[in-house]
């Protein structure tokens, strides 16, 4: 990232400048007036503020780098490190001014500028603990953590929890700038989403691509996945529940399919592991595209003999090309292309202009009232599940979610977390898509995951950076 206005650099670097150089000043008159060569005496002051301003400058990235390389805001890496490593440099400099020192001056001038020397080193020394520190800071947090009082810990690999659920930072904690350990929470998103085996050749891809708006593969020839999934629509059709075959209501509502691929699981109660074993369900569901049998399927493509063509290129190891596990396979390889990188991508590869004012502060909001808890990574969610009412009871909920699946008690109401990409085009939401607002939307994850009360501005400011995913 680019060095913003209150980077510890920036902030430090002139108080320190400001000790270094008269006391440089100072100390070459008085090596002047002790016999040292004129031109030695200056080109020593020089070089003893170059290298101890490089020295600060390195002791601040590498508590910078220490930030970026968090793996989970726990507070493993406590801001004394930081100061130690600013110390370190500093001391580190001020040896080698001595020795420096010490080869370039005889005498009675070479013993001034040892004086000169080890006292100015152990000035700095004071000046690299406040850069430290103020860099670890900004890095950790003043508590130690990004984000002020509230705190994460790590749920496993599924869920990452707010140890403070109901806590509202103050707007003081709300304004701070944008901490590396806050970033270091998401992620650019991949420019594709990784199969679980081999990578997908071009002819798979392809075979996908026409297989997702094949009408054949329904029963009345009039639906395809293209029809609740549109991608010239975001990926999603914009109804609560999507309508089937014979114009029949779904059960839950048809997420988008765009960035599918890299949550945790598919469907909202996460019942297929990958995209390749979710094509097959709707295909076979009565509900949906109402296939009688997967045979009927493969009879249709059969039946074509530009499709056995293109199932004998997209697999051309396999004795029978054309099976309904390959349909499969060949819709996953094309979904798996389906990625939507936006300004936010840009703004975590180092453009600070990608965002404005108000998506920075909604960027904060977001993390400091605990949003990121649940919506982090890559995808900004989908990666773990959640119970909806987590704080306090969702009004009118009926499904069961992931308990149909897994009939543990524990999962009742569980869902997977929605991932937030393109959330702005997206309406309406949730399982059942039974909320078409999204500020309703922020308002209700705030009260009934969080326990918190957002004000119209803080849902204004979420909002804005959430408009920044698409």
């Amino acid at each position: 990232m680019l060095p913003n206005p209150l980077h510890p650099a920036v902030v430090h670097f002139p108080i320190v400048l400001m000790f270094l150089v008269p006391v440089a000043a100072i100390g070459a008159l008085w090596m002047i007036r002790r016999g040292a060569h004129p031109a030695k005496a200056w080109a020593f002051a020089v070089a003893a503020c170059g290298a101890l301003t490089l020295s600060a400058w390195a002791a601040v990235e590498t508590g910078e780098d220490q930030g970026e390389r968090i793996e989970n805001v726990v507070g493993e890496r406590p801001i004394d490190s930081h100061k130690d490593s600013a110390k370190l440099f500093f001391a580190m400099s001020g040896v080698l001014l001595v020795v420096t020192a010490g080869g370039l001056l005889r005498g009675e001038a070479g013993r001034a500028a040892r004086v000169v020397s080890t006292l100015g080193a152990l000035g700095l020394l004071g000046a690299g603990y406040q850069v430290g520190h103020s860099g670890g800071a900004l890095v950790y947090g003043e508590n130690g953590l990004a984000g002020g009082p509230t705190t994460f810990e790590s749920g496993g690999e599924e869920e990452l929890t707010s140890t403070k659920p109901g806590t509202m930072p103050s707007d003081a904690e709300l304004s701070r700038p944008i901490a590396t350990a806050e970033l270091a929470l998401f992620a650019r998103l991949p420019q594709t989403m990784a199969a679980p085996e081999a990578a997908p050749t071009a002819a798979q891809i392809a075979l996908g691509r026409r297989l997702y708006y094949e009408t054949l593969l329904s029963r009345s020839h009039a639906m395809s996945c293209n029809s609740c999934h549109p991608l010239n629509a975001y990926g999603a059709d914009g109804r609560s529940v999507s309508l089937g075959d014979r114009g029949q209501p779904g059960g839950r509502n048809a997420p988008t399919v765009y960035n599918a691929a890299g949550a945790v699981a598919q469907f909202w109660d996460g019942r297929a592991p990958t995209v390749e074993a979710q094509a097959k369900g709707p295909i076979l569901n009565p509900a949906e595209m109402g296939m009688p049998d997967s045979a009927s399927v493969l009879a249709h493509i059969e039946s074509i003999p530009s499709y056995v063509a293109d199932f004998s290129a997209a697999f051309p190891n396999d004795r029978t090309p054309i099976t309904y596990d390959n349909v499969g396979r060949a819709i996953g390889a094309f979904e798996r292309g389906l990625v939507t990188p936006a300004r936010w991508d840009r703004f975590l590869g180092g453009d600070e202009l990608a965002l404005n004012v108000d998506e920075r502060h909604g960027f904060t909001t977001f993390v400091r009232v605990g949003c990121v808890s649940c919506h982090n990574g890559a995808y900004v969610g989908g990666n773990s599940y959640q119970k909806l009412g987590r704080v306090s009871p969702w009004p009118a909920l009926a499904d069961s979610g992931r308990f149909n699946v897994t009939h543990a008690p524990a999962d009742v109401h569980v869902f997977k977390v929605a991932a937030l990409r393109n959330v702005e085009k997206t309406a309406p939401y949730l399982h059942d898509g039974s909320i078409s607002s999204l500020p309703t939307m922020i308002r209700m994850m705030g009260q009934h995951q969080l326990g918190v009360t957002l004000t119209e501005s803080q849902v204004r400011d979420i909002r804005s950076w959430l408009q920044s995913l698409t």
